[in-house]
């Protein structure tokens, strides 16, 4: 009863209407919250229109070792850096060139074996945080040279054929068996696992046979030296792709030198081959430095001193490859995104060297670039506009 005696009559089509206009206000509130979000994405990474909801993404990145992400003030004061350089994407190293995972991974190998380390204890959290402010995540992985892995599983590791003990590089690091499909099940159930934290791409480095050392030396367990080194490496990409293509975007990390056998099928006996790279990820990401030319290549003295030279020829030169790769592709685009020199050898690279390479990356058609500094010192950075 109403105040004044009546009845108030409030039927079941009078609740369903309420219902439905609080439903409908909700997802218009839930809209309007989507696109606010987008908006600061877009504009806070400075790149575009938006970030986590398209594949292809024009990077402007750093490398990030485990242990700057790790320390909260290092972190801050690189992404203070990042935003005033116009930089939009952090590649975090989450399985370094030794093999330790550096995060608390949950899968059972890595616990079986206790090949992490777990320096970065609150990954999730992290990534969360740097999402949310505009930031690209790719995590950098290290397939093959793998020490942890070689000398926790040694069934997997390569020998030494004078001494049957681990054969080690020039660098005392140790390699497992690119052929072993129990070594790529190991890193891809880690790459389907940073997925799922939060990374949007992941980035696989070193998936390639040894290059230094005494590698005639080399005893594998698997790899039956008759299959060409290329083709066992074709088939781990085809294998990558398999596995991870529904959870995201990857990049292979492909010696520089690889873009200038494209058309030769020379693979310089570690197994690398552009070609063989196109049709299975979405970035293929040479390492283009300057430095690590042989003298007088392209008839350059020392090569580090010209770098517009050697990364604009260097890319441009895959361009007939690539578009061809593309047509055959059709919608599924693959993009060449280098790793330049942000560190002092045979030249040194301050700013104006640096812009040199970022000009000719966008010169010779690379799709964005990322900038290495294995010491993460990007001071040299600084003022990029």
């Amino acid at each position: 009863m109403n105040r004044q005696g009546k009845k108030t009559i409030f039927n079941c089509q009078d609740f369903w209407l309420i219902f439905i206009i609080l439903v409908f206000l909700r997802i218009v509130i839930l809209i309007f919250n989507s696109f606010i979000h987008y908006k600061y994405f877009a504009l806070s990474s400075g790149f575009g229109k938006k970030l986590h909801h398209q594949q292809q993404v024009y990077a402007r990145g750093i490398y990030l070792s485990s242990w700057t992400v790790a320390s909260p003030d290092k972190l801050e004061s690189l992404l203070g850096l990042a935003r005033q350089n116009q930089i939009n994407t952090l590649v975090i190293d989450l399985k370094d060139s030794r093999g330790l995972v550096a995060y608390d991974s949950q899968s059972p190998l890595v616990n079986q074996l206790q090949t992490k380390e777990a320096r970065i204890n609150n990954l999730k959290q992290i990534l969360s945080s740097l999402n949310g402010r505009g930031f690209y995540l790719i995590a950098r992985l290290s397939i093959f040279q793998d020490t942890e892995l070689a000398e926790k599983n040694p069934a997997w590791a390569l020998r030494n054929k004078k001494t049957g003990k681990i054969w080690r590089d020039n660098k005392g690091l140790a390699w497992v068996d690119p052929a072993a499909v129990g070594v790529w099940d190991y890193n891809l159930a880690i790459a389907k696992e940073v997925f799922v934290l939060g990374f949007n791409e992941i980035n696989f480095d070193y998936v390639r046979f040894p290059s230094d050392g005494d590698i005639s030396q080399i005893a594998y367990p698997v790899w039956d030296s008759k299959m060409p080194k290329a083709e066992v490496i074709r088939q781990f990409f085809a294998y990558q792709k398999q596995v991870l293509e529904k959870y995201g975007p990857r990049s292979i990390d492909l010696f520089g030198l690889t873009l200038w056998h494209a058309d030769d099928q020379k693979d310089m006996n570690i197994g690398q081959l552009l070609v063989n790279a196109l049709p299975y990820f979405d970035y293929i990401c040479p390492m283009v430095y300057p430095s690590h030319y042989p003298s007088d290549f392209e008839g350059f003295a020392n090569p580090a001193q010209y770098p517009y030279e050697i990364i604009y020829r260097s890319l441009n030169k895959t361009q007939p490859i690539l578009t061809q790769q593309n047509a055959q592709k059709g919608a599924n685009r693959v993009y060449l995104r280098p790793w330049l020199q942000a560190f002092d050898l045979g030249a040194t690279y301050d700013l104006p060297m640096i812009e040199k390479e970022i000009q000719a990356a966008s010169d010779g058609g690379g799709f964005g670039w990322l900038l290495w500094n294995a010491g993460n010192d990007y001071s040299s950075f600084n003022g990029y506009k």
